[in-house]
């Protein structure tokens, strides 16, 4: 009997998922899109619409920068590359090339089921550059290490993993080499931080510190370095042996040399430079906010009040603060956890007030679109405004009251928009192919500043005549002679779009003026109302500092000379006050400076940082001359792709010496005779993605195994599982398949399925069966929320055989079979945000309806209701509360039973019952309701300190409450190899009971808990007690599982 209770937990286990799988967060598809691809040199690149010039430019870029990229591993790739290009974030959140949602923070990603690449445009060619060479890297890496799949992974050719330092770290620094944003960062943790062991460095730090550790290595063992330590590594089949062998020095030894070269490189620098609290009062504290970003200050008309953009325990959010303290407010708009605010643009913000005080104006994300806001800062009303564009950002409210200017992506480059509130009339005053960004509208509210990557290159003409722009020609707005904006052969790729100035231009599209010309990044500007004087920003140092010009003379003197960063610049209406956001250890704040005019006649020489000073860390010695800086953004990570779980040690993986035919096209293939890219309609073609398989040999069932075999289409819009577990007599193996369909707003799932288990009986055998089908659409209204109708059929059968003694030959004796067919509905709405382990915030509900109509006579009749409501709340210090309530109700002559207590653990202390002691009462035991119990019954766990079936009944409830906490390891170090450890304080309370039969049976717990990841798996250690005073019972019951708490 040992194998077939074995076998019957499979099966509970199987169906036990209607009340444990039904959350998660959607991947809506808003948007049909007919996608095309072209072919380069070494990559397919995909794009939907008519529009070929972002793909030119990916193709462009793609092969320039693989074969630096490939120079400097010393390897070519083995398959050709696919990538797939988006006009927006907002489009390439509806990708199915991957699982996950793709958050803001997000600039692309680069699976490794086909090892594609999907990147959006977000406005700025110099940051889609930057992403496509960031992700060629982990391409060309996962060819090189994991052979372009995930295969090697799951066959276990390659059971090391590259740490997410050395692989996001050489991608930002092959992408640009070293930037005033990674500089920055790297400033700060040198002066105000301690600077992690390189096998701590994680988050932000693995990007950052890890470019920095690349910019170390290579210039102290040259560039060639980069090779040698890949090879080794294989060579090796791990990492740290591998760059023991490359360069010589252990993790161990490196981190200590790369913290000397950290000191060596930033401890000078500090002299004559200051700290932003030296000169600046802090309005914000990020420290006592528990936070990091305080950013995009607005001060209203009045002074009082500052609107500012900051980040409330993991949730972005737009609150109102005092000017002169910081003191909170009111808070107008949470984000991310309602359709409405799905996200607020925190790499891009702009808040601005309505010349009256009344009203706030912001970009935020709604559903498919971007759009503008306009909020009631009293009622906290919120009024749209679409604009059709593919993003939005960056709002500022004409004085006058009656326009906003904003930021905007039409799917091929970033413009200056101009939206009349009354009209809702939206004209583009600068529509051209380069980037326009940070508008602020003059005191008198007639013309805009704004930072451009445009350089000499003038705009479109405006026809007044005709409310709209000569798109065709372009005419000088004083002469009216002819002028080319760009030359016929102008290639974006070829453009130098990492340089941004100040312009300025009228309302009405005429009079484009240079502000500023220099080889650095300018942005940011605000006006002085009382005086001629514009303030901006400038890395013209290597650090972003505050500057002025005065628009009379044209004169221009640096004000600030800070040792990290400044952004975001805001002048109060009387100038008595200019706010900015400033980063100082580890975190954003908002600044103020008084009487900030008074800076003209306190101007500040401004020395070199040392990483201009240093020509082995600039991006032209890496790669190619594309930019000697880069402006900073708030959120970082933003080029995740993948993290990997497992290591020790792997196959060695040799490059083929004539492998590079089988990638590389001619020229002709792929364009024709005029030198035009070939284009191609997409059409369906399914892949293998993986194929998984498990076998083995047993003296009672002879051969086993399971296959499974996974396949896809290239957009992943077309999913096909199929699996299998044999036993070479087909009768009695398992059957899967499973299709998703899935470019369509709703999304369909089907599914075949075929199991039977077959057993040794003392009189001979037995065997269950169960086979059907199931049909689920899912339609999703938003992220958060979701309805899933389905059809599920379903015939299971139980026979018994007995064996001949004549013949030896088992013969069946009996066979009972139940068959249900079951429409449901279910609604899902959850808006939980999550921590390492766990939820921390928000709201998980499930209420689902279910039914089967008796329409056969072996059939069942049943109605079934089932609710799961969970509600997550932050706390204090990084810990959180965890409630949840889930049961149902079962009615019908065949009601179903709800198995309340226990939980599926994998090693337990828990003795007597059945099963090792999972179970209190033995499914198999239960005569006729049997099938009834093991095929149609709803699993209600945890309830830790009790067993499997504890409770029975077609009524039920459970009640979890959790305490939530990290465990402090400070003290502890040698508890690290656990990774980031939590722990947990519970108690659980069940009950069930028949309609029949009254009387609830009930069962109270509680314990304690720790939880960790151990081999990439995460584990749940629970200790827990039953709550029975009358009793005296003290027992105590541990038990070991692999999971994620509710």
């Amino acid at each position: 009997m040992g194998s077939i209770r074995i076998l019957t937990l499979s099966a509970l286990v199987f169906m036990a998922g209607p009340l444990a799988a039904q959350f998660g967060q959607n991947i809506v598809q808003y948007d049909r899109y007919d996608w095309n691809y072209i072919q380069s040199q070494y990559f397919d690149i995909y794009f939907y619409g008519d529009d070929l010039r972002l793909a030119e430019f990916v193709s462009e870029i793609a092969n320039e920068a693989y074969r630096q990229i490939s120079d400097r591993l010393n390897w070519q790739i083995q398959k050709r590359v696919s990538i797939m290009v988006y006009r927006s974030h907002a489009d390439f959140q509806q990708t199915n090339v991957t699982f996950s949602y793709m958050y803001e923070g997000i600039g692309g990603v680069t699976e490794l089921f086909k090892n594609r690449v999907v990147v959006p445009f977000e406005g700025s060619y110099d940051d889609f550059r930057h992403v496509i060479r960031h992700e060629l890297v982990h391409a060309v890496v996962n060819d090189m290490i994991y052979g372009g799949n995930v295969q090697s992974i799951i066959s276990g050719r390659v059971r090391y993993s590259i740490p997410l330092w050395m692989n996001e770290g050489l991608a930002e620094y092959l992408a640009g080499g070293w930037d005033t944003n990674a500089d920055m960062y790297m400033r700060d943790l040198a002066l105000h931080g301690d600077i992690p062991p390189v096998q701590q460095l994680s988050g932000l730090y693995a990007y950052r510190g890890g470019q920095s550790l690349w910019c170390y290595i290579t210039a102290k063992y040259g560039e060639e370095s980069i090779a040698e330590i890949f090879s080794r590594i294989k060579m090796n089949s791990n990492v740290e042996q591998g760059i023991k062998a490359a360069i010589g020095a252990d993790y161990e030894h490196l981190g200590e040399q790369w913290k000397e070269y950290l000191k060596k490189q930033y401890w000078p620098d500090v002299t004559g430079r200051d700290r932003i609290k030296d000169f600046a009062h802090p309005v914000t504290d990020h420290e006592k906010l528990d936070n990091v970003y305080n950013i995009a200050p607005s001060i209203s008309p009045d002074g009082s009040k500052l609107a500012i953009m900051r980040n409330n325990h993991g949730v972005m959010e737009i609150v109102l603060i005092s000017t002169t303290d910081g003191r909170f407010l009111k808070r107008l708009i949470r984000g991310g956890t309602t359709a409405e605010f799905e996200e607020l643009h925190v790499l891009k913000p702009g808040i601005t007030w309505s010349p009256d005080g009344k009203n706030v104006a912001f970009a935020a994300k709604a559903a498919s679109q971007d759009l503008l806001y306009v909020v009631d800062i009293k009622t906290k009303d919120a009024k749209k405004y679409p604009t059709g564009l593919e993003g939005v950002f960056m709002a500022t409210w004409n004085p006058n009251g009656e326009t906003i200017a904003f930021n905007g992506n039409n799917g091929v480059s970033s413009d200056i928009y101009l939206l009349d509130l009354d009209s809702e009339e939206i004209i583009n005053l600068t529509n051209d192919i380069f980037g326009e960004f940070n508008p602020v509208w003059s005191p008198d509210g007639t013309f805009l500043a704004f930072s451009s990557d445009r350089g000499d290159y003038p705009p479109y003409r405006f026809d007044q005549e005709n409310n709209r722009y000569d798109f065709k020609e372009r005419f000088d707005p004083v002469d009216g002679t002819p002028l080319l904006s760009v030359s016929p052969g102008f290639k974006m790729h070829q453009y130098d779009c990492g340089q941004l100035d100040i312009f300025t231009i009228n309302q009405d599209g005429s009079n484009l003026q240079r502000i500023t010309d220099d080889p650095a990044r300018e942005n940011y500007p605000v006006f002085a109302h009382t005086t001629p004087y514009l303030f901006y920003t400038s890395d013209r140092s290597g650090i972003e500092n505050i500057y002025m010009l005065h628009l009379e003379t044209g004169e221009e003197r640096a004000v600030t000379n800070v040792l990290t960063g400044i952004s975001d610049l805001n002048m109060a209406v009387d100038d008595s006050r200019l706010y900015f956001t400033g980063f100082e250890q580890s975190g954003y704040d908002i600044f103020r400076i008084h009487n900030p005019n008074e800076l003209w006649d306190q101007p500040r020489e401004v020395a070199l940082s040392n990483f201009l000073l240093a020509d082995t860390v600039t991006a032209e010695d890496v790669l190619v001359n594309i930019d000697r800086s880069r402006s900073y953004s708030r959120i970082e990570g933003g080029y995740e792709n993948y993290i990997f779980g497992m290591d020790n040690h792997s196959a060695f993986i040799s490059q083929r010496e004539d492998s590079s035919h089988q990638v590389e096209l001619e020229e002709s293939a792929y364009k024709d005779e005029r030198g035009e890219y070939r284009v191609h309609p997409y059409k369906t073609r399914f892949t293998l993605d993986l194929v998984q398989t498990y076998a083995g040999y047993s003296t009672l069932y002879s051969f086993q195994g399971m296959t499974q075999f996974m396949f896809s289409d290239m957009l992943g819009n077309h999913r096909i599982s199929v699996a299998t577990e044999m036993q070479i007599s087909l009768e009695n193996s398992d059957y899967f398949l499973t299709y998703h369909l899935l470019p369509f707003r709703t999304n369909y799932y089907f599914t075949i399925f075929h199991t039977a288990y077959f057993y040794p009986t003392r009189e001979g055998a037995g065997r269950l069966r169960h086979y059907g089908f199931d049909v689920t659409a899912s339609l999703p209204f938003s992220r958060f929320r979701r309805l899933d109708i389905g059809l599920t059929a379903n015939t299971v059968q139980h026979t018994r055989y007995v064996m001949g003694y004549a013949d030896y030959i088992l013969h069946p004796a009996a066979t009972e079979e139940l068959g249900t067919i079951m429409p449901r509905v279910g609604y899902v709405w959850d808006n939980a945000e999550w921590t390492y382990l766990h939820p921390a915030n928000g709201w998980r509900t499930s209420v689902g309806v279910s039914a089967s109509p008796r329409w056969r006579e072996s059939g069942m009749a049943f109605q079934t209701l089932t609710f799961d409501f969970r509600r997550y709340s932050r706390l204090f210090a990084g810990t959180s509360g965890a409630i949840r309530l889930s049961g149902g109700a079962s009615y019908g002559s065949d009601a179903q039973n709800f198995l309340v207590g226990g939980l599926p653990w994998l090693f337990s202390s828990e003795r007597g019952g059945y099963y090792g002691g999972r179970y209190k009462q033995d499914p198999l035991s239960l005569g006729e309701h049997q099938l009834k119990t093991i095929y149609f019954s709803e699993y209600l766990t945890p309830l830790r300190g009790t067993q499997m079936m504890e409770m029975v009944g077609n009524r039920a409830l459970l009640l979890n409450l959790e305490y939530r906490f990290p465990f402090l390891i400070y003290y502890f170090p040698a508890l690290r190899v656990l990774g980031q450890l939590g722990g947990v304080l519970f108690i659980d309370a069940g009950m069930a009971w028949n309609d029949l039969n009254k009387d609830m049976n009930h069962a109270i717990t509680y314990g304690w808990g720790p939880r960790f990841i151990l081999f990439g798996l995460p584990f749940q250690l629970d200790f827990a007690w039953p709550y029975k005073p009358p009793d005296g019972d003290t027992s105590r019951n541990w038990y070991l599982t692999i999971g994620l708490d509710f």
